[in-house]
């Protein structure tokens, strides 16, 4: 469960950071991919917690 914790942290804040640095090198399509994959990957992850606490 802790691992699992890390390495969603991790992914977070590689897409975040990611994005941020996209935009700011005039890559706002590449930017605003980067966003979308970040806003997906944090709509999956309350999904799945949501569903280990239903349980």
């Amino acid at each position: 469960m802790v691992l699992s914790d890390i390495i969603t942290a991790g992914l977070q804040l590689f897409l975040g950071s990611a994005s941020i640095i996209a935009m700011l090198s005039n890559s706002l399509l590449i930017g605003l991919g980067f966003m979308y994959a970040f806003v997906l990957f944090n709509v999956y992850i309350s999904k799945k917690s949501q569903v280990i606490q239903n349980k």
